[in-house]
Formats: structure tokens, C-alpha cells, sequence
């Protein structure tokens, strides 16, 4: 497989180049500081969708090897991609991250039991997204 990091002894788990990544936010601007923090990550395959209801027809109809997702949107909020994500097949142990401003605790319960492999407050830094993404998806940065 080919990979976008040279292999080395310092990068045991290089980004593979297909890798496949879902970017889920409804304001643009936070989609895009999302993408550029991905790519300074060496993120390459980054869609973007501008609220839930995209994000659940582009799931269904392409796979993804990680989903970043804002909590808070109209239309289909992030907690129900996830509950969308988790009840299919082939989706179900796809790494999501869950972003949102809040710190409720109810919140990041409901996100527990809906099987978020992590969560992470906005706004944040690309290091504070770089330790979330090792944890979510074992990868090295």
C-alpha cells in the first residue's frame, strides 16, 4: 500500500494514502479550519458536508476510514450520524469524533453510549486534534 509519509522507524504507523476522511460541520468556516488542520496532518481525502443529512447520504454511498462531526446542526444533528454510523454494518467501527462547544456532561454520556470513539471541544488546536486522531484511529503524526 502506498502512503503519503515515508516509512520510517519514527512514523511506526504511516497515513496511508486512501485514506478517507469526513469532515461534518454546517458553518464553512469551521469545515475549512478542520480541512487545513487535517492537511497539516497529511490528511489528503477530505470531504466535506455542510450539516447532517449530506453527511448520511455521502456515508451511505462512499466508506470512510474516519469521521469528524460537529454536535450541534440543523437539519440532522452530529449525535444522530453517529447512531446512523453505529446501526450500519459497515460503518460501525468507523472512528468518529464527535466536536462540539459544549462540556455537558449529559452530552458526552449520550455520546458514550452512542459509541463515539472520541470527542473534542471547539474551538481547538491542530496539536489538540493530532492527539485525538492517535487515539481514534492508532495512527502516528
Amino acid at each position: 500500500m502506498s502512503t503519503d509519509t515515508p516509512q520510517n522507524d519514527t512514523n511506526p504507523n504511516p497515513l496511508p494514502a486512501d485514506f478517507k476522511v469526513l469532515v461534518v460541520d454546517d458553518f464553512r468556516t469551521a469545515r475549512e479550519m478542520m480541512r487545513y488542520s487535517l492537511r497539516e496532518l497529511g490528511f489528503k481525502d477530505i470531504t466535506m458536508a455542510a450539516d447532517g443529512a449530506e453527511a448520511i447520504d455521502l456515508i451511505k454511498s462512499s466508506k470512510f476510514d474516519l469521521i469528524l462531526c460537529d454536535w450541534f446542526m440543523p437539519k440532522v444533528q452530529g449525535i444522530d450520524v453517529l447512531k446512523t454510523v453505529r446501526e450500519c454494518p459497515e460503518n460501525k467501527d468507523v472512528p468518529f469524533i464527535l466536536a462540539t462547544s459544549t462540556s455537558a456532561e449529559t452530552l458526552i454520556r449520550e455520546a458514550v453510549a452512542a459509541k463515539v470513539t472520541h470527542y473534542i471541544m471547539k474551538p481547538f488546536t491542530v496539536d489538540t486534534l493530532k492527539q485525538k486522531l492517535s487515539k481514534a484511529t492508532n495512527l502516528k503524526f
